[in-house]
């Protein structure tokens, strides 16, 4: 926190009143990167920062490019290569993937690229087949 002294950053634990009507997971096993995922139950959705790119396919060279080293751009829905480079402990990788996958969601609100209404959980785990998830 001490990063950020202007930002009202709140410490998250099981009691924290802002995450009332939430539940939410650390995907561990990428030690560099503290990615959370949150679920807000009453709507049944989703809500990521990094875990998962559903950004649509890029207009222009420069986008293309830096889509495709990022490998982000396009469908299907995806762990970034940033993402997969960065986890160094898949067995707890995949235990934290899975632990989302159970999770009763059926729209997926990523941080970057469009919502996906439908199919979350199916759409979750084929983002993460290939590791295992």
């Amino acid at each position: 926190m001490a990063e950020h002294p202007d930002w009202p950053l709140v410490e998250i634990t099981a009691g924290t009143p802002e995450l009332a009507g939430f539940a939410w997971q650390m995907i561990e096993g990428m030690p560099k990167v503290q990615e959370q995922v949150f679920l807000h139950r009453a709507s049944r959705t989703l809500l990521l920062a990094d875990a998962l790119f559903n950004v649509p396919s890029p207009r222009g060279a420069l986008a293309r490019f830096v889509s495709w080293a990022a490998d982000i751009g396009g469908a299907p829905p995806r762990q970034s290569r940033f993402g997969r480079l960065h986890v160094r402990d898949r067995a707890a990788f995949i235990a934290s993937v899975r632990a989302v996958a159970a999770w009763d969601f059926e729209r997926i609100v990523p941080g970057h690229g469009d919502v996906i209404e439908r199919d979350g959980p199916r759409v979750w785990r084929e983002a993460f087949r290939a590791l295992g998830g």
